[in-house]
């Protein structure tokens, strides 16, 4: 492993009784690609640039010692010309500032033959990005060591926090590094226990678009989410401003060794052991800076508590917020000739949404399917019928869902109506 010492010429002031405070950031994704929105996701990037501008004004205000960000800082490896020139004149008023920046890319950013977004950023005083192999970088007027390290050939693994361990006696220890968020409860419990042996006083995660505290045991560690939505996820992201303690420092304690009874003190005194006290780190503070405009929200609606699917559309109405992706998911229960159009839906409501998307997954009442008021030889009947036991023959709740959704169509139109 590499090790880099960097000079700190104008540290951001420390308060009396406290440690340094860190700046960190994560999935940013200038120039990222966000299909989720549709038609919107072109316009988006500009609002990720903007929000990427404040995330760096208020970061600014609160003066930190360091600034990390871990992973995805661009939604592509090779970004443009004018979005490199954009993210080096943002990241520049930090190191103009004597703010050192450490950048450790992630997926979207990964670095390619060892270079990282094209050089981008390589001209900058203060700046490091952290290479595919395990790094640590000194920050001796801090008493801060980071050790990081960049996705590129090939994906950083959990493992990688081991090289954190390695550095367990420094002061202040921080890790900094994308990983893949485990979504079994298995793989997070085996994260957690990584966490826990790294030794760090805080790891500086990425690879979650929204806020996670993936802290375990002594070692405080986060996911700040994105400053600005990305994904079509639940949940809020932004920068996080994090105030490590002031530890103790180690301080000599003198050990005498004892001398047996049954001899003679002697004139001379041994000379003490001297052993050290180990570091007691208080757990760092962790607040969130937030700047995002736009968020992603799920809307849940039961079909059969609405009379028709104008009052349907009347009650997504009243959520309307321009800096919303909806989803509106359709859950529960419906009745049995209650079909409603989504796609129409969606096409009446979407203006008043940044995104809208209507999915129905409602399946029909049981007592509506056993109470069926149509004569068997009708064909009504016998649609109610075949539904009823295609319904019952599904092995899994998605071929249900599609029977299910046949019914509501085929009764809706025997009745007479037609989509509009």
């Amino acid at each position: 492993m590499t090790m880099e010492t960097m000079a700190i010429t104008e540290p951001a002031e420390i308060q009396p009784g406290g440690g340094p405070a860190i700046l960190h950031l994560a999935d940013v994704r200038l120039g990222g690609a966000f299909p989720f929105l549709g038609d919107a996701g072109s316009a988006h990037r500009l609002q990720v640039r903007d929000t990427f501008v404040r995330a760096v004004d208020a970061g600014l205000s609160l003066a930190p010692a360091l600034v990390l960000i871990t992973g995805n800082l661009f939604g592509t490896p090779f970004p443009p010309s004018d979005l490199a020139e954009f993210a080096c004149a943002q990241i520049e008023r930090f190191s103009k500032r004597g703010i050192p920046v450490l950048i450790a890319a992630g997926p979207l950013d990964a670095c390619y033959e060892k270079v990282y977004a094209q050089e981008a950023l390589s001209d900058l005083e203060r700046v490091i990005v952290f290479p595919e192999t395990p790094k640590a970088v000194e920050l001796r007027d801090l008493g801060l060591t980071v050790v990081g390290v960049s996705w590129g050939a090939a994906p950083v693994h959990a493992e990688a926090l081991a090289a954190v361990a390695a550095h367990k006696h420094r002061r202040y220890l921080v890790g900094a590094l994308h990983i893949e968020v485990p979504e079994s409860e298995e793989g997070l419990r085996a994260l957690r226990r990584q966490i826990a042996a790294s030794g760090a006083v805080y790891l500086a995660l990425g690879g979650s678009p929204v806020r996670r505290d993936l802290s375990a045991e002594a070692v405080t560690a986060w996911c700040p989410g994105a400053p600005e939505m990305v994904a079509a996820e639940e949940g809020e992201g932004s920068p996080l401003l994090v105030r490590l303690g002031e530890g103790n420092a180690a301080q000599p304690v003198p050990v005498v060794q004892p001398v047996p009874a049954a001899q003679p003190v002697p004139l001379v005194q041994p000379v003490p052991v001297v052993q050290p006290v180990p570091v007691v780190q208080p757990v760092p503070v962790v607040q969130p800076v937030p700047v995002a405009q736009r968020r992603f929200v799920r809307h849940i609606f039961e079909p059969a508590a609405f009379s028709s699917t104008e009052e349907l559309a009347e009650a997504i109405r009243a959520l309307a917020d321009p800096n919303h992706a909806a989803l509106i998911q359709m859950c529960g229960t419906s009745r049995i000739n209650q079909f409603i159009d989504a796609d129409d839906l969606r096409n009446r409501l979407a203006s008043n949404f940044l995104s809208l998307e209507i999915v129905d997954d409602s399946l029909p009442s049981p007592a509506d399917l056993e109470t069926a008021a149509y004569p068997d030889l009708s064909v009504a009947g016998r649609f109610v019928g075949v539904a009823r036991a295609e319904m019952a023959r599904a092995s899994d709740p998605e071929a249900i869902r599609r029977a299910g959704a046949a019914l509501r169509l085929g009764l809706w139109l025997l009745e007479g109506r037609r989509p509009s």
